[in-house]
């Protein structure tokens, strides 16, 4: 039996870009998602050297909200000491800018290598960037090599490529093409409001604490000035540098400036954030053995509910829910969060039963998809029964959806067995709003809607 939905009341056109906050090593890191992947190159601008062709990124990848602060390099040389190694003169100087939340300044292209190294890693010489030593003495830089970083370790860390800076910067987020700002106009900022960046009344007014300005298009920060960003990418023995500084004008904002540095050059307005790709992974779940002290990286490390594998996964992450009965606390009201990523049982829905224990007294459903999720959002294979949700003052929508209630998102629903949910206005089983649902082989019995009209 196959029974397909497709309910359109709503279409939500408004695309949001949730930051993800989370602990790297030790270091509380926040990135915001860069997705429309395949998006073609920007031949609007000509650069200020005479080329032109960036922004075009075949993959989605993170990018960090905010540059790196000074308080985050302090915590990154407590812990894995100072960068070090050849040409000396790269590590050699110290911050200009002291601020505990201004951005890092004084950082060779080496230095900030280093520390993505050790996000990645744990040690300043292993993961993307390629060095001769070892985390005490790095030595000599080898190269870069991402792939074989992210078969290692799954989620690395990096400079961004000039393409990925340019498409965070400039690239909009509704996927129609190029601003030349990265406030999302072809209008230059305002100095000391939108950027940190000269003009007549600032001159040259030194670096603000990061996140201080207006939020750009992608949700990021202080692309619009603030301390100039180190890429990846070479150009010649030297290293692409996006973005502008304090003491600059408008003008170097904008996606036609552009420049290179040696890649051990040091000076007080230069800086860097960290973008991120990770390789899909496979997070268990397991109401038996599980515990959600583990990582769930396998069976016998799983976790115990399934809200915690789902905040623990990115974008094309599987959850796989071991056999079992699922019920408390992480295993009913459970959240994607907007994440493009696949739950499914690993038996079937026979095997898998998630149990919200639902009443007039705690209501509770089994799963709420309201942040945007897509088609690529699936749910699949188990049994959602005893959910119940009741009445709620002036929010007629929140007595709706006793098994699933799908808010402004269209997930993927497929496999599953909804039996034995209630709710107070409609959509015993599943409820749909704003919502172009797929919903596949699924059988859904005895619902009731508890108000009577």
């Amino acid at each position: 039996m196959e029974k397909k939905v497709l309910l359109t009341l709503v279409i939500l056109l408004a695309i949001t870009n949730a930051a993800s906050a989370i602990v790297v090593q030790g270091i509380d890191m926040d990135f915001v998602p860069i997705g429309n992947a395949g998006n073609a190159v920007d031949t609007q601008v000509m650069s200020t050297d005479g080329t032109t062709g960036y922004g075009a990124v075949a993959y989605d990848y993170y990018i960090g909200k905010y540059e790196v602060t000074n308080a985050q390099w302090e915590q990154f040389t407590t812990a894995a000491g100072a960068p070090t190694g050849n040409p000396s003169k790269a590590y050699d100087e110290s911050m200009e800018f002291t601020g505990a939340q201004l951005p890092a300044n004084n950082i060779s292209w080496y230095e900030a290598a280093q520390f993505c190294n050790y996000l990645t890693s744990g040690d300043k010489s292993l993961g993307a960037y390629l060095f001769s030593g070892n985390n005490t003495n790095p030595g000599d830089f080898l190269g870069i090599d991402r792939s074989t970083a992210q078969d290692i370790y799954g989620a690395i860390y990096f400079l961004p490529t000039e393409d990925e800076w340019y498409k965070a910067a400039y690239y909009k987020p509704d996927d129609s093409g190029y601003s030349l700002f990265s406030n999302g106009t072809d209008v230059a900022p305002v100095p000391g409001i939108e950027s940190n960046n000269r003009d007549a009344e600032m001159n040259y007014s030194p670096p603000w604490n990061v996140g201080s300005g207006s939020v750009e298009q992608n949700g990021t920060f202080d692309m619009l000035g603030n301390v100039f960003e180190y890429t990846e990418t070479a150009s010649g023995l030297e290293r692409v540098i996006r973005g502008g500084a304090y003491w600059y004008s408008s003008e170097n904002l904008a996606s036609d400036y552009r420049w290179v540095s040696p890649a051990y050059n040091e000076s007080g307005g230069s800086g860097f954030r960290v973008a991120s790709v990770s390789k899909p992974q496979t997070y268990y779940v397991d109401a038996v053995n599980g515990s959600d002290n583990n990582d769930g990286l396998s069976r016998e490390t799983a976790f115990a509910t399934i809200q915690r594998a789902i905040d623990a996964a990115v974008d094309g992450d599987t959850v796989l829910v071991a056999d079992g009965t699922y019920t408390g606390e992480g295993n009913r009201d459970i959240d994607f969060l907007g994440k493009a990523i696949t739950v499914k049982s690993e038996n079937g829905p026979e095997s898998c039963i998630i149990d919200c224990n639902g009443s007039e007294v705690e209501p509770h459903r089994g799963f709420y998809f309201h942040s945007s999720e897509d088609a690529n959002s699936v749910l699949s294979g188990v049994t959602i029964i005893n959910g119940y949700v009741g009445y709620a003052l002036g929010d007629w929508l929140a007595g709706c959806g006793g098994g699933i209630s799908c808010m402004d998102s269209s997930p993927t629903i497929s496999d599953c067995a909804i039996s034995d949910n209630s709710a107070w206005y409609c959509g015993g089983g599943i409820f749909c709003e704003g919502s172009d649902s797929t919903i596949t082989n699924c059988i859904i019995t005895q619902t009731d809607r508890l108000m009577e009209f």
